[in-house]
């Protein structure tokens, strides 16, 4: 799979590990509560070859006491390996479309998986970019 988006070319995307919990228990009285979604992601940088692996951790409802109000608690560790060209003249430009690039696999790959449970898919809502800088793991 190859997307293509100005420089920023995706080369490949895993999703290396998954753990979906469903709630049996859940109650749609709670369905309009918010989920509780942590994203941290860190970059790998390969300069002599113009590659860049990103590594996402996704963590919806992780800690029992939101869990017990919605449908899922997940846990998702992805990769993407991009080939990024031209990175030091648009470094931030180029990252951000990488990054959004993932959550876009990401929130897909959650809904397909999650569309096949009784309770119905779970859609990863709208991530502010500006606000993911802030979890960005050195």
């Amino acid at each position: 799979m190859s997307i293509i988006f100005k420089n920023v070319i995706l080369k490949h995307y895993l999703v290396e590990d998954v753990n979906i919990k469903l709630n049996k228990e859940f109650q749609k009285q709670y369905e309009n509560l918010e989920d509780d979604i942590k994203i941290k992601w860190k970059i790998v940088e390969d300069e002599k070859n113009n590659v860049f692996f990103f590594n996402f951790e996704v963590n919806i409802n992780k800690n029992k006491k939101n869990f017990e109000k919605r449908p899922y608690k997940i846990v998702l560790n992805s990769i993407g390996v991009f080939e990024i060209k031209g990175f030091e003249n648009n470094e931030s430009q180029y990252i951000l479309i990488a990054v959004n690039i993932m959550i876009g696999l990401i929130r897909n790959y959650i809904m397909n998986v999650t569309g096949k449970f009784p309770l119905g898919e779970f859609i990863l809502p709208a991530i502010d970019l500006n606000e993911i800088k802030k979890f960005y793991l050195v």
